[in-house]
Parts: C-alpha cells; structure tokens; sequence
C-alpha cells in the first residue's frame, strides 16, 4: 500500500485531507483490520476501509487524478 501523494482520512464522522503522509503509517496509528475496497472514495479512485463492530467505520481513499 503506497499513497504518498496525499489522501483524505474519514473516521466515523470525522474527515480530513492528509497532503504528505504514507497510508500504512495512517494505519498503523488508528489501527483495525483495513481492506482494500471495490470502489473509490469521494473521488479518489482507491479506497481502503475498516470498520470496528457496529460502532465505527474509517475510509481512506488514495490516488486522485488532482495529485498525480
């Protein structure tokens, strides 16, 4: 997993923009069992997910066509 060229973090109800940071450091400080989704994420065409029982879910989506 690389995603270097930044990325928007969702967790639960909070999301923010990551311009410089590596998707496996991101997820190895939230931590939780993250897999790679079918589909993109709010225009990013990559998009890993996790979610925790019922109670939270974290998307991350990477490589947007804006941020080569």
């Amino acid at each position: 997993m690389t995603g270097s060229g930044g990325f928007t973090q969702t967790i639960d109800w909070l999301a923010f923009t990551l311009p410089k940071a590596e998707v496996a450091d991101v997820i190895t400080l939230i931590g939780g069992d993250w897999f790679q989704s079918e589909t993109g994420f709010r225009g990013y065409p990559v998009a890993q997910l996790m979610t925790q029982g019922k109670t939270g879910v974290g998307k991350l989506g990477t490589g947007a066509p804006r941020n080569p």
